[in-house]
């Protein structure tokens, strides 16, 4: 059966936010840009990077997975197939006004889905994908072990918290930079340095995101 579940990933969403506003302090320091009280620009700039920090953030730990769950195992667009002898155990946990459901593989990963204790579509949705892949693992409990997956490299927790926070630098980066240009300051010493920071942070963003940006590669 197929199931779409939305939910906002709250550990993300402070760590990115908490992020976004430190950048928006000290990438001026790190530009070495002198505002001036008596230039329009100046009033919006920090204002907007603040903004910009909330947005990205709540938009990064907005979160709609899709799965497919079958005899042949359980259909994630992370993980891809992820055969039900590679469930290494469930776990339901209730948290304040949520529940959290966390799938463990073998392979020491895990899939984790929070969802509020609430009367909601996404709810039930969640209610009924929790029943059906206990009952599917239920029943494949005496099965034979099969091979296990192998994630590529940067597809980790870490390596894409790294890469939420490269993203939200350039993010932050980018109005600064162009703010620089329009009112005159930008040095050749400045201009090395947006160099170095889009050489490094973009080709770590394709690694990263390689899967959601050029699709499944294996």
């Amino acid at each position: 059966m197929e199931y779409n579940i939305k939910f906002i990933n709250g550990n993300r969403l402070v760590a990115i936010g908490l992020a976004g506003m430190i950048l928006s302090i000290a990438l001026p320091i790190f530009l070495n840009i002198n505002f001036n009280i008596k230039e329009a620009l100046m009033i919006g700039v920090i204002p907007l990077m603040l903004v910009i920090s909330c947005f990205t953030a709540y938009f990064a730990s907005k979160r709609s997975e899709y799965f497919l769950v079958n005899e042949d195992g359980l259909h994630t667009s992370k993980h891809g197939l992820v055969k039900w002898s590679e469930v290494h155990s469930l776990d339901l946990e209730e948290r304040l006004e949520s529940e959290v459901l966390t799938i463990r593989l073998r392979l020491k990963e895990k899939i984790v889905i929070p969802s509020r204790i609430e009367e909601s579509l996404s709810r039930q949705t969640f209610v009924a994908f929790t029943k059906d892949v206990e009952r599917r693992i239920s029943e494949a409990s005496d099965s034979e072990i099969g091979p296990l997956q192998q994630s590529y490299a940067y597809g980790g927790k870490g390596y894409r918290m790294l890469g939420y926070l490269f993203l939200l630098t350039l993010f932050l980066f980018t109005p600064y930079v162009l703010y620089t240009l329009v009112i005159g300051d930008m040095t050749a010493k400045k201009f090395v340095s947006v160099i170095v920071v889009y050489s490094v942070t973009l080709p770590i963003l394709g690694r990263i995101f390689r899967d959601e940006i050029f699709g499944k590669t294996k």
